[in-house]
């Protein structure tokens, strides 16, 4: 990847081509919502095409979508109807999940029956009125109507919270929801931090509900599948972009105000759990490419620069598809906005590429009188439908479909073991893309280690990384792991102590306490514990490239061993401590040093180990309460469950433990 020499680029700098006892890991500077960043970049279309996949596989991870929840029926009532001069209106709700209701409105070109035309999905940002807007900077009924008039079918749908959209809201005494400010019953939801274990967050379901809305409007009888655009402003542009890098359905996007290099989004809707470590809003909009897409900036919010920084590198992504006039952009002198002249230029480019006419800058609006917002919004007997679920009972309904959709990921057979490596995958991918076998390590970058060389004299048998815990200061493990390195030495192996992130004597308290949870953290910088994992695999590509063997084994003691065994991918053997792989729904994974998002969603410890069944394992010290299941399931299936040793109690003799590893490295093993 390139990037901007001041971006706070700190998740690329833990690798080493040098080993050194003395190299420090001090914290390196936090990326906030606000850091400048830059576009990944690539040669070819293909490289894009594999940094797109990435991409996809980032949001659908981050987002909670991974796995996949199942597509219910929507149920669409259509509760209300207008009937203008060139166009109608109806007021409808569906249910993107059961029991979850979501209300909006769906405007219709009047024409001969049988008549299919295009359709566009308009998601609303945080304006007060959400998609009932009717201001200058805003006025989404209008945008609606223009749609309709010029011949496509405009679905407009609320953010949760918003509008119509209030199920989860607080009741009066007669039973109606209460009603403080849209913004405020929006950002109130789901705000439990152990939901991000499952990667459960307001942007993911939020996703969730356009995802729903596409399908609402593919399913309209007067829709052409083939002709789908999305365009939204703000918020709604984050869901455009996101939405259109994952769903190719989507074949043409405006997303308005949102595409920044700098300020990423400030809602809690746009903020998911290790969303942008890897990627930033830039790489979203050029996942599109080379599908056409026009982007509106401002003169006055965080798209200023649309024109010198955002467009041109976008525009080098089209390029190499050779499409650069599929890419549009335009900056409209105003504040943060979706005004006429910003919709102008929106009708133009659908215009052009969703109903054929030829290209030309702005579409002038018709002159269209405000709709008064009762007439768009549900009747006040039908707000919340009995069979509405509670905030609390939509989570639980939300997560027993993921535990049920995991449990069919059990390892029984080779089948379901394979689908569930590449499940366990997709958040590896994510957690740590720096394990690639295509990303370069490079001399910039280090790791802290002590090295123990072979002798001479003796054959390279292969390599063992010992993970100290609590660094390289001395007696921080007890026997016979404390003699390892020297007993392994001498025979023939090369030994690699390691000291992870913030173990060693620069450990940072400050550091190691700050809250994953506060300011969108997460969403923007690896945890403590990514951290630590990321320099047990690191260490790992490092032994393979500096002694030439995949014969790679790593022994992980006390809390290490939980490093170990999610590093386990990058190596040939672990020996791990289990002491620390207590269940996942446990309050202790939300501690700083300990929380990792979406562990639980894919599948927690029980499928980490699963997936790794395919090589020896020695776990010792295991809780009683850990499951194994999935991993004898998975040894089985790989016919090797004599090379799988589960323990209660820690190894006492050195030789033992020594024989393991000679076993474990042994020719045809």
């Amino acid at each position: 990847m390139r990037w901007l020499s001041f971006c706070s680029v700190w998740f690329i700098l833990f690798a080493a081509t040098v080993w050194g006892r003395e190299t420090s890991t001090n914290w390196p500077p936090v990326r906030t919502l606000n850091s400048l960043r830059e576009i990944s970049t690539a040669r070819s279309s293909n490289e894009w095409s594999g940094i797109a996949a990435q991409i996809r596989t980032s949001i659908k991870v981050s987002c909670g979508l991974e796995p996949m929840p199942q597509r219910t029926p929507l149920h669409l009532e259509v509760l209300g109807h207008l009937d203008r001069d060139q166009y109608t209106v109806d007021i409808i709700r569906f249910q993107p999940f059961p029991g979850l209701f979501v209300a909006g409105n769906i405007y219709r070109p009047k024409g001969p029956p049988g008549r299919r035309y295009p359709g566009v999905l308009n998601p609303h940002g945080h304006w007060d009125q959400g998609r009932l807007e009717q201001t200058e900077t805003l006025d989404a009924p209008a945008r609606c109507v223009q749609f309709a008039r010029m011949g496509m079918v405009a679905l407009s749908y609320d953010m949760l919270g918003y509008q119509d959209t209030t199920q989860f809201s607080t009741l009066n005494p007669d039973g109606t929801p209460e009603k403080p400010k849209f913004y405020d019953q929006h950002v109130a939801l789901f705000r439990d931090p152990g939901l991000q274990l499952w990667n459960f967050s307001l942007m993911g379901i939020q996703l969730w509900n356009s995802i729903r809305a596409l399908d609402l409007l593919l399913e309209q009888p007067d829709v052409d599948a083939e002709r789908i655009g999305c365009t939204g402003e703000s918020g709604g542009g984050t869901q455009t972009f996101l939405l259109g890098a994952i769903d190719d359905r989507i074949r043409v996007a405006a997303p308005v105000n949102m595409v920044s290099h700098s300020m990423q989004g400030g809602c809690r809707c746009e903020n998911a759990p290790g969303l942008r470590i890897q990627f930033s809003n830039l790489d979203f909009a050029a996942a599109f490419a080379p599908r056409p897409q026009l982007l509106v900036g401002a003169t006055g919010d965080w798209t200023r620069e649309m024109l010198e920084v955002e467009a041109p590198a976008i525009r080098d992504i089209y390029g190499l598809y050779g499409a650069t006039d599929r890419l549009r952009a335009v900056r409209i002198k105003a504040p943060h906005n979706y005004n006429l002249s910003s919709r102008e230029a929106v009708y133009a480019w659908f215009n052009q590429w969703l109903l054929g006419a030829a290209p030309t800058d702005a579409l002038p609006e018709i002159s269209n009188p405000h709709e008064p917002r009762s007439h768009l919004k549900l009747p006040a007997d039908h707000q919340r439908p009995p069979e509405a679920l509670t905030e609390s009972a939509f989570i639980d309904a939300w997560l027993t479909g993921h535990r049920t959709a995991l449990q069919a990921l059990a390892p029984r057979d080779s089948k379901s073991l394979t689908a569930l490596r590449h499940h366990v995958h997709q958040f590896r991918s994510s957690w740590w893309p720096e394990w690639d076998v295509n990303s370069k390590l490079n001399g910039t970058n280090h790791l802290t280690v002590r090295e123990w060389p072979t002798q001479e004299s003796k054959p390279l048998r292969g390599v063992v990384i010992l993970v100290q815990p609590h660094g390289l200061g001395g007696d921080t493990v007890s026997e016979p792991v404390r003699s390892l390195p020297k007993t392994l030495q001498q025979e023939g192996f090369a030994v690699i102590e390691l000291e992870p992130f913030q173990t060693g004597k620069d450990r940072n308290e400050a550091v190691v306490s700050t809250s994953p949870f506060t300011n969108f953290f997460n969403t923007y910088n690896p945890t403590v514990l990514q951290r630590r994992v990321e320099d047990v695999g690191l260490a790992c590509r490092l032994a393979q490239a500096r002694f030439g063997t995949n014969k790679i084994v790593l022994v992980g003691p006390g809390e290490a061993g939980l490093w170990c065994l999610l590093g386990a991918p990058l190596a040939s053997a672990v020996v791990a401590d289990g002491s620390s792989f207590s269940p996942v729904t446990d309050a202790a994974w939300l501690t700083p040093e300990k929380f990792l998002p979406g562990l639980a969603l894919m599948g927690g410890l029980e499928a980490g180990t699963a997936v790794v069944a395919d090589r020896p394992l020695w776990l010792y010290s295991m809780p009683s309460q850990f499951s194994t299941s999935w991993l004898q399931l998975a040894a089985k299936t790989e016919g090797i469950e004599s090379k799988i040793r589960l323990e209660e109690m820690p190894p006492t003799d050195g030789n033992v433990l020594v024989e393991w590893i000679k076993n474990a490295t042994s020719p045809g093993r």
